[in-house]
């Protein structure tokens, strides 16, 4: 749990995105929820009394919430590669400035591997991954549990 407080820190800078990025993984979701429900609207209101206009207009809803969505999933990759980019690069500049202020001495006592060079690289982004992930996840769950079945 330490760590990950410690790995949160780096994200403070980029809480905008962090935000957008959020809604940006709600949005969709609502989306998808919304076009069932228009659904209804088209069939009982423009099949079933064969209005074309109530069916277009519905369609264009439609549409254009699969638009909302598609924008919105965009915007949520784009977050996504702002904030893990970002984390990685801070990381990445603490930890050198943290080897620069290592003495000589204690520079010629640790092995390469130990200083965590190569982590460097693959562990910001993985956190990040994971989070994101994650997101993603509960997201997709909440759609599952929030839809209710018709019998």
């Amino acid at each position: 749990m330490k760590s990950l407080r410690r790995a949160f820190r780096y994200i403070k800078p980029y809480k905008w995105y962090a935000i957008i990025g959020l809604l940006t993984v709600i949005i969709p979701v609502a989306m998808e929820l919304i076009v069932p429900w228009l659904l209804r609207f088209v069939i009982d209101q423009g099949i079933r009394p064969q209005n074309m206009a109530v069916i277009a207009r519905y369609a264009g809803f439609m549409l254009l919430a699969a638009l909302v969505g598609s924008i919105a999933t965009l915007g949520q990759g784009v977050c996504r590669a702002q904030i893990s980019q970002g984390v990685a690069f801070d990381m990445r500049n603490d930890l050198f400035r943290h080897i620069q202020a290592l003495s000589w001495r204690d520079l010629d006592e640790l092995q390469t591997g130990a200083l965590g060079l190569a982590g460097a690289y693959t562990a910001p982004g993985q956190l990040i991954g994971h989070i994101s992930i994650g997101v993603s996840r509960v997201a997709a769950a909440a759609e599952l549990l929030g839809v209710p079945e018709r019998t």
